[in-house]
């Protein structure tokens, strides 16, 4: 059985509205894997780096215990995880 996934923008401007001290960058994004849907947020920590947080549709928030130099790190390490471990290791209970 082949599995297959879709990458979707996340709605970031809608975010930015709420918590307006977040900056996310560009490259946050969701991915749609069969009826799950994870959100990968990405946002400058402040402080010269970048926090790496995916939350699913139950909103259980995965955060990387250490900032990323850059985005693309961050993105990077993200794909990485997806690669090995598959989206369902980042989705809370249901």
């Amino acid at each position: 059985m082949r599995n297959f996934w879709s990458l979707h923008l996340s709605p970031i401007c809608n975010r930015r509205k709420r918590n307006k001290s977040l900056e996310f960058s560009y490259v946050s994004f969701s991915v749609r894997f069969n009826s799950d849907t994870i959100k990968v947020e990405i946002y400058d920590d402040g402080a010269d780096g970048w926090v790496l947080e995916v939350v699913d549709k139950q909103r259980t928030s995965t955060v990387w215990d250490d900032p990323f130099p850059a985005d693309a790190v961050a993105l990077a390490e993200d794909k990485k995880t997806l690669m090995k471990k598959s989206v369902q290791s980042l989705i809370g209970e249901k």
